[in-house]
């Protein structure tokens, strides 16, 4: 089994590339997050081992990581000081000693950015999700350029994920410190479809299936992961207990 040790960098998000299976970047920082700088790490699986392809460096903490689904050489990193960075991986490739600097960061959130979700292709191809822990969703066009096109307020408390649906473009859905999952179309004027209330306590993550378009999980601190119809949403599918 091959691994790879970020020196003295805390690891917080890892993600294969969706162009090359032998691709992957993860993000971390120093001392835990509570201070220091923070690292991205372009990765490359070889039969040698995992090699380091490019390195970037940014001022904090970085907690999320996020390739394009339309560039095979961009991603989008989420930082502790609540901004986006947007990195060419191209441009540190070879020379792994010399860190990289985004080619452009996106600053509007408040406090930390601890998700991040680039749309499918076939939807919104440049548009990219933010999470944050001032209890916004921001909606970007990357490819445009300048602020957010969008804030969504739809929780009370930190938000810790928002995922596109799969499925439908425009769609997607946010877990929050409220317990609840907020499901969202930035096509409608409101962006408000539904508001489910997973669970007593914080909602840490959530997922859609791959193959059933309405389906989507929340796992949270309580120990569960709940399934969720999110046409109705009045009752859970399905309840997973016990994880610790």
């Amino acid at each position: 089994m091959h691994s790879f040790v970020t020196p003295a960098c805390h690891g917080y998000s890892v993600q294969f590339s969706p162009f090359a299976r032998n691709f992957l970047a993860c993000v971390g920082g120093q001392h835990y997050g509570i201070s220091g700088r923070g690292s991205l790490f372009v990765l490359q699986l070889t039969d040698e081992g995992i090699k380091l392809h490019s390195r970037g460096e940014w001022s904090d903490t970085l907690f999320s990581i996020a390739w394009s689904e339309t560039s095979d050489k961009l991603c989008a990193s989420g930082g502790g000081d609540g901004s986006v960075q947007l990195w060419d991986t191209s441009l540190g490739a070879g020379a792994p000693d010399a860190a990289m600097t985004p080619v452009a960061v996106l600053r509007e959130h408040r406090l930390e950015v601890c998700d991040l979700s680039w749309a499918c292709p076939r939807g919104s191809a440049q548009h990219l999700l933010s999470a944050s822990w001032d209890s916004s969703v921001k909606l970007w066009d990357v490819e445009a350029g300048g602020g957010s096109l969008r804030t969504f307020q739809s929780h009370r408390g930190q938000v810790y994920a928002a995922k596109w649906s799969p499925h439908t473009p425009g769609l997607f859905a946010s877990v929050a410190a409220d317990g609840t999952a907020a499901i969202c179309d930035v096509r409608t004027e409101t962006g408000m479809q539904n508001v489910l209330a997973c669970h007593q306590a914080e909602s840490l993550s959530c997922d859609w299936n791959k193959y059933v378009h309405h389906l989507l999980v929340s796992a949270s601190a309580d120990g569960s992961l709940r399934g969720w119809d999110v046409r109705s949403g009045a009752q859970p599918l399905f309840v997973l207990e016990g994880q610790t």
